[in-house]
Order: C-alpha cells, then sequence, then structure tokens
C-alpha cells in the first residue's frame, strides 16, 4: 500500500508542475503580445488629473511629472525668497534644497495677506496641490524644481 500512495504523491507532484509550466508560459506570450509602451507617460492620471506623488518619486523623474499637476505631502517653510516643500522638517532646518521644491501659491486659492505667503503652514507638515515645473529652480536656483499655483493646502494630522 505505502509505494502506491508514494507513486500516487509523485504523480500528482509531476503533474501539477505541469500545470504550472504551463500556465507560466501562457502568461509569458500574452505579457509579450501586449503594445510596448516605453516611451510612453506612465504618469497615472486620476479623474481630475491630479496625481499622488511623492517628492522622492518627483526627484527622481522630473521629466515624467513637467506640468504635470501633483499633489505632494512634505514639510513647508515659508519665509521671503524661500518658500519651499521639502522632503523633512531635517531637511528644512539645514537648509538642503536638494530634497525639496520651491512653492508659489494661487492666491485666489490660498488667500494670504503680503508677499511671503500663508504664514499660518510656516513649519508644519502639509499636503500641497499644484503644478510641477522642472526648470523654475527658484530663488537662486536653489531647487530642485517649483510647485507652482498651489491651490490647496492643508495641515497633516500627527498620528499616536
Amino acid at each position: 500500500m505505502e509505494p502506491v500512495r508514494f507513486r500516487r504523491g509523485l504523480f500528482g507532484a509531476v503533474v501539477g508542475a505541469c500545470v504550472v509550466a504551463t500556465l507560466l508560459l501562457i502568461f509569458h506570450q500574452h505579457r509579450s503580445s501586449l503594445p510596448d509602451v516605453q516611451g510612453q507617460d506612465l504618469v497615472k492620471k486620476y479623474p481630475n488629473e491630479e496625481f499622488n506623488a511623492s517628492i522622492v518619486q518627483i526627484l527622481a523623474h522630473r521629466d515624467k511629472y513637467h506640468g504635470k499637476k501633483v499633489r505632494i505631502e512634505g514639510y513647508l517653510h515659508v519665509e521671503f525668497e524661500g518658500t519651499a516643500i521639502y522632503l523633512s522638517k531635517e531637511d528644512a532646518e539645514y537648509g538642503m534644497t536638494r530634497n525639496g521644491f520651491c512653492v508659489s501659491f494661487d492666491k485666489e486659492s490660498v488667500p494670504y495677506e503680503g508677499i511671503v505667503g500663508p504664514v499660518q503652514f510656516d513649519r508644519k507638515y502639509v499636503l500641497i496641490e499644484g503644478t510641477f515645473n522642472k526648470n523654475n529652480m527658484g530663488h537662486m536656483s536653489s531647487w530642485q524644481g517649483a510647485i507652482q499655483g498651489v491651490n490647496r493646502i492643508m495641515e497633516l494630522e500627527r498620528h499616536p
């Protein structure tokens, strides 16, 4: 009796391996028949054409996001000729502009007084929405681009 069970188990394993191999072959053939998407803009568009990206994603693929509406989260520093969003609080405090973007606001959507910006969000983690411009490096070309025409800003809540 024992040798029969072993043979059945071995037979089942061989059949299972053949099924898996066949499925992998079918998947590979189907995948290779899909149109080539290299060179196409792969930025996922949402119905309102906004894209949730991280600062890191935009830093790594500046060309891909140029001219696109983006929604990012980061640490905002609001000051004259230095309003910018950074990857972290430490980046802002140490002036690590390579880890951030200068920011300009749409005054009709984000009202503020004076020329600096919405100071109520200064030195806070925020979510902002605007259009990324890889060619605008801000004051003295210090940053890696700009988030322009920011029309939405909200402070992020700290999680316990």
